[in-house]
């Protein structure tokens, strides 16, 4: 393994020993509880599919959530709607959106830490995942856009100055 000084400092910087003076970041230990999120967009499964669209249009959102009883049971995205809806020439109207959305996505906890989750998002291919609450209720729809968006808006100097 090569060593160097820049590798030395780093060690000791996550570490918090040697002359590394420097504290982890305070958003390395934020969750997705921990930051703003505007209430999750939902429809019930038997909703159409024009309903869905109409509602992401409405509220400029990019996926809404399936919802029944309660729990996350699907997500719909324009990714459907591009992949799914036109190419199959679907009447949106008359179809449910039960019957194209994506059925028990991943989700991701309040409390899991910001990074894993855009660790999560990125390594899964996913552009949105449901957070949901301890009991499993959905509290958001996150997107790598929203973690950094986040992280940006709360932690400049921070992020400006924490070592590559």
């Amino acid at each position: 393994m090569l060593t160097s000084e820049f590798n030395d400092e780093y060690q000791d910087w996550l570490e918090g020993t040697g002359n590394a003076k420097l504290q982890a970041p305070a958003w390395f230990s934020r969750t997705l509880g921990e930051i703003q999120h505007a209430p999750p967009l939902s429809v019930s499964p038997v909703a159409s599919i024009a309903t869905a669209v109409d509602a992401m249009n409405e509220h400029h959102q990019t996926a809404v959530l399936v919802v029944e009883a309660g729990r996350v049971i699907g997500i719909f995205t324009e990714r459907d709607v591009l992949t799914r809806v036109v190419p199959q020439a679907v009447d949106a109207r008359e179809t449910a959106v039960r019957t194209l959305m994506t059925p028990d996505p991943e989700t991701l906890r309040e409390s899991t830490l910001l990074s894993a989750a855009l660790r999560q998002l990125t390594l899964s291919g996913y552009h949105h995942l449901p957070v949901v609450d301890a009991r499993g209720e959905p509290r958001a729809l996150v997107s790598p856009q929203t973690i950094m968006r986040s992280l940006l808006d709360a932690f400049p100097t921070e992020i400006m100055h924490a070592p590559p």
